[in-house]
């Protein structure tokens, strides 16, 4: 499933744009550096599309845009849309660590920081119990 930049920008409001999505449309994915206990599932063919598809200009924005959110962590904004492409049932525990792992590394490169926060996620949210909170670096 492709997400289109134009498209998005077009939905939301030209300040809005400015701020959460322009600064994320050239994004380019560095190489993923797995902590230890997933250098074996990052890996294989699910850990490089998951890698790939975290680093989409769209996904990063979006991610991005909940970081200024006080209540939002970046997988419930996103987590919709990884269950579209993916489906719940490729969201092994030990993938969705994996995907929280890859998230931590973007959200660095993005300029936010982990704000030691764990919070437990929306109820709507399918398959992720609960996310590290990231926030702006003032």
């Amino acid at each position: 499933m492709q997400y289109n930049m134009s498209t998005l920008k077009l939905k939301w409001r030209s300040a809005v744009a400015r701020k959460f999505i322009i600064p994320y449309e050239n994004w380019k994915a560095e190489e993923f550096v797995p902590s230890k206990p997933y250098l074996t599932l990052a890996a294989t063919e699910d850990g490089r599309r998951l890698w790939e598809w975290l680093n989409m200009p769209t996904i990063v924005a979006i991610m991005a845009a909940a970081g200024h959110i006080p209540s939002a962590t970046a997988i419930e904004a996103i987590e919709a849309f990884l269950i579209a492409e993916f489906g719940s049932e490729l969201l092994t525990d030990s993938k969705k660590k994996l995907v929280g792992n890859m998230i931590s590394q973007i959200m660095k490169k993005a300029g936010f920081v982990n704000n030691g926060r764990k919070m437990f996620v929306a109820k709507n949210v399918r398959c992720f119990g609960s996310a590290t909170k990231y926030a702006p670096i003032s």
